[in-house]
């Protein structure tokens, strides 16, 4: 439990406060945007831990809500799902300590995926 009251800190109540404190200077301007960043994980089960998945299915909930609410005003609010990506965290999550051959393998692994096999997913892009 105290993981996953970390994580839904991090992911969850963050997002929030975000769209909460970015929505309060867009309704006086009348226009804006709101991205997030959930994650494949927040759309398909059972790809990573528990609480990471159940905090990025929120970050979703909450980017259809945002919109659904700040659009009567003109905002829009989206959020991108990437796939995995070679982060730190997903590099320790795949069991490697990070270090730029951990990054490669973790890169073959998403391009081997990947819908886009001319594109290359990298942490940057996102």
């Amino acid at each position: 439990m105290q993981e996953f009251e970390r994580v839904m800190k991090a992911n969850v109540k963050e997002v929030m406060h975000g769209i909460k404190h970015t929505a309060q200077v867009m309704i006086p301007n009348r226009k804006g945007s709101i991205i997030s960043t959930a994650s494949i994980a927040g759309i398909v089960g059972g790809v990573t831990p528990y609480p990471y998945n159940a905090s990025k299915h929120d970050v979703i909930g909450q980017t259809k809500s945002g919109a659904a609410e700040l659009g009567k005003c003109c905002k829009r609010v989206n959020c991108i799902s990437p796939a995995i990506a070679p982060t730190d965290t997903a590099m320790k999550y795949m069991g490697m300590t990070p270090s730029p051959e951990a990054k490669a393998k973790v890169g073959a692994a998403a391009q081997a995926i990947a819908p886009l096999k001319e594109a290359v997913l990298k942490v940057e892009d996102i």
